[in-house]
């Protein structure tokens, strides 16, 4: 359980995850969901191995030991847990929507939690456990809408715990409450702050 959100070798996966009646290649009997990264081909200085996610923000917590909500508040797997939660989430509404694509993106300088390719059009978002992100949390998405070309990105979204959306450092900041998990924003959400 103390490796999710990170960054893994799948036979690390295969051999370190132990899940009886597990059969082949069936990896943790889908406890697990492995995120790929995006890269343009050619792209010689992006990460190219997978994020390791439990598939179950509720068994990850348990499996951390955190019974209540001040377990997960005091805990140093807050952030991962969060960002664990958000990618379940998003999986979610793209399975709703037929959609998939799901990455992350990670060079040398920069990392966007995750990437939606729409056929060259692209959707950032950076999963902060924050209630207030700051606007150096919006720096690497950013950035990377720059490289990828912000003509070509279409939404660049703070995924954190903030009670009403608000700009942040030119993205949007959104909470939980908020539609960005039926993939249905508001117009103002829509609009780059």
């Amino acid at each position: 359980a103390h490796v999710h959100a990170t960054r893994v070798s799948l036979e690390g996966v295969k051999g370190g995850l132990i899940v009886p009646g597990a059969q082949g290649d069936d990896v943790a009997a889908h406890q697990v969901v492995l995120l790929e990264p995006w890269f343009a081909n050619g792209t010689k200085s992006l990460v190219k191995s997978p994020k390791l996610y439990w598939a179950d923000t509720g068994l990850l917590c348990f499996l951390l030991g955190m019974r209540d909500a001040a377990d997960l508040e005091r805990s140093p797997h807050a952030g991962a847990v969060w960002e664990t939660f958000v990618c379940s989430e998003l999986r979610k509404r793209q399975a709703r929507a037929g959609h998939s694509g799901l990455h992350f993106y990670r060079d040398r300088g920069h990392e966007v939690d995750f990437v939606i390719d729409r056929g060259g059009r692209f959707e950032l978002m950076d999963a902060k456990s924050s209630r207030s992100p700051s606007r150096k949390d919006a720096g690497s998405l950013n950035a990377v809408a720059d490289k990828l070309g912000a003509e070509r990105v279409t939404a660049r979204r703070l995924l954190c715990r903030a009670d009403t959306p608000h700009p942040v450092g030119g993205v949007w900041s959104l909470g939980p409450d908020e539609p960005w998990f039926d993939g249905d924003l508001t117009p103002a959400a829509r609009a780059a702050p």
